[in-house]
C-alpha cells in the first residue's frame, strides 16, 4: 500500500488541500494505521503551533511564496 506523502500530510494539517483531497486523505487514513498515526501528529502539531487566525495567514504567504516560485 502506498502511504501519504509528506507534503500531502502538511497540506491536510495546515486545511490547504480542497475538499476532495481531504476526503481521499481521510479515507486513505482510515484503512492505514501508519498514515493515520502521522496525520494526527501533524495536525496536533500544526494545531498548537498555528492558532486558527494565524493558520489563515500562514496560509496566504505560502500561496504567495509558491506563486513567487512559479514565475521563477
Amino acid at each position: 500500500m502506498d502511504h501519504l506523502s509528506d507534503e500531502v500530510i502538511e497540506g491536510y494539517a495546515l486545511r490547504e488541500l480542497s475538499e476532495l483531497e481531504l476526503q481521499e486523505v481521510e479515507k486513505h487514513a482510515s484503512c492505514c494505521p501508519e498514515c493515520h498515526d502521522r496525520l494526527q501528529e501533524e495536525t496536533d502539531l500544526a494545531a498548537a503551533m498555528f492558532p486558527p487566525s494565524s493558520a489563515a495567514m500562514i496560509r496566504e504567504i505560502i500561496r504567495a511564496e509558491r506563486k513567487k516560485a512559479a514565475k521563477g
